[in-house]
């Protein structure tokens, strides 16, 4: 697949060389600032800015780090090199701008009700200095409002690195690692005081479809115990969140629970 992206200026190309990425070919890189890529099908890729070319240097994919400096007299980093990364089914989550995920959620007493995941857009944010993807969830259903359903809309911020994806606080000024993919057994505590574990990798089905080598993870709270606690996630990497199941002391209600959240279908803007 040939890609074009306009350059105002370029004064070299490097590929990525971390984990997942694929290889891409520069094939021409014009004056008026258009450089013409092949990467490989059914990928994702991103124009990369840094100041320096030293093996410590920081890598940006977005101008915002640039906009509404306040002050007079200072010095900032600027663009002098670019780089093409690009991922074909590498990253953790499929990061596609301008998406819905379409969820129909269960609880205990089998009411039924609608849960929608939107992407937005990348934003910046300084007290975290790094950028994020925005996503929002919506609720919806007919009726009385069912047992352990939440008003919202939420809204909230996620940072894809590979096989890592962080949910960033702002107001704390911190993130925390909520999905990963790791092998069998690997555990870790985020800040959000939970314990996550990845149980393992399997096949799921659900209204969307099967989705094969999902990971399943199960996160509790600090010091509880039992199978049957907290929340399970089952993700498709390279693409999404395809099945979660939470248990009563993660409902409100919690004789709502289990409520089982499955992915139905799934639409670009």
């Amino acid at each position: 697949m040939k890609a074009k992206a306009a350059l105002t200026a370029v004064l070299t190309i490097a590929c990525t060389t971390v984990l997942h990425a694929q290889m891409v070919y520069i094939d021409s890189l014009e004056s008026n600032g258009q450089l013409t890529a092949t990467t490989p099908s059914n990928s994702h890729y991103s124009i990369e800015w840094a100041s320096s070319l030293t093996p410590t240097a920081q890598w940006y994919r977005t101008w915002a780090e640039l906009n509404n400096i306040p002050g007079t007299n200072m010095t900032v980093e600027v663009p002098m090199f670019y780089r093409v990364s690009c991922y074909t089914n590498g990253l953790i989550i499929d990061p596609t701008l301008d998406r819905t995920y379409t969820y129909q959620v269960t609880n205990s007493y089998g009411e039924v009700w609608g849960n929608d995941i939107s992407t937005h857009g990348l934003t910046y944010l300084p007290a975290l200095t790094n950028t994020f993807l925005l996503y929002s969830t919506t609720y919806s259903w007919s009726g009385d409002m069912p047992l352990g359903a939440k008003q919202g809309p939420d809204y909230g911020f996620v940072r894809i690195t590979g096989d890592t994806m962080y949910l960033g606080d702002p107001k704390y000024t911190h993130e925390v690692i909520v999905w990963k993919r790791a092998p069998t057994g690997t555990t870790w505590t985020n800040g959000h005081n939970e314990v996550i574990t990845v149980e393992g990798y399997e096949n799921i089905t659900v209204p969307a479809g099967t989705f094969t080598d999902c990971i399943r993870l199960h996160r509790k709270d600090l010091g509880s115990t039992g199978s049957e606690t907290g929340h399970r996630e089952w993700i498709k990497p390279g693409f999404m969140l395809v099945k979660e199941v939470r248990y009563s002391d993660f409902v409100d209600p919690p004789e709502a629970a289990p409520m089982v959240l499955e992915l139905h279908s799934w639409s670009d803007d």
